[in-house]
C-alpha cells in the first residue's frame, strides 16, 4: 500500500469516527424521545406497545455501582461486617444477585457505597405491512 493510499484510509478512518460520534449521538436523542412518547418516564423491565402498526419494545434498566474509594476506607476503618461481603466482588463490583439476597439490616449498611442511574434503553421497532 502506498503511503498516499495509507494517509486516505486514515483520513477516510477518521470521517467515519466522526460520523459515528454524531450519528450516535443523534440516535440516542431519537431513541429516548420515542421510549419517552411511547412509555413514559421512570419505566423498568421490558415493554411493548402497538402504535400506528408499529411495534414498540422497549427495555430498560438500573446501573448498580459501588463508590470504590469509600468502600475500601469503610474497609480499612473495619466498619462493614464481614456477612455484608456476600454482597460484593473481590473487585468492589456490586455483586446484585448477593446484595438482593442479603437481610435488609446489610443491605443498608452497603446502600451507602452504592450508586444507581438509568441505563442506556434498548428499542427495537418492526413494521407491521397490514396497517397502512
Amino acid at each position: 500500500m502506498s503511503v498516499e493510499h495509507f494517509k486516505a484510509k486514515c483520513a477516510e478512518w477518521e470521517r467515519q469516527k466522526e460520523l459515528i460520534r454524531v450519528t450516535q449521538a443523534s440516535e440516542r436523542e431519537l431513541r429516548m424521545e420515542i421510549l419517552k412518547e411511547a412509555f413514559g418516564d421512570n419505566s423498568i423491565g421490558s415493554l411493548k406497545i402497538m402504535r400506528g402498526g408499529i411495534t414498540i419494545k422497549g427495555t430498560f434498566g438500573i446501573e448498580h455501582k459501588i463508590d470504590t474509594k469509600a468502600f475500601a476506607n469503610a474497609l480499612a476503618s473495619d466498619s462493614i461486617p464481614d456477612e455484608a461481603m456476600d454482597g460484593i466482588r473481590t473487585k468492589y463490583e456490586l455483586d446484585k444477585k448477593g446484595y438482593d439476597n442479603l437481610d435488609h439490616d446489610l443491605q443498608l449498611i452497603l446502600d451507602d457505597f452504592i450508586t444507581s442511574k438509568p441505563t442506556m434503553p434498548t428499542l427495537e421497532i418492526k413494521y407491521d405491512d397490514s396497517d397502512d
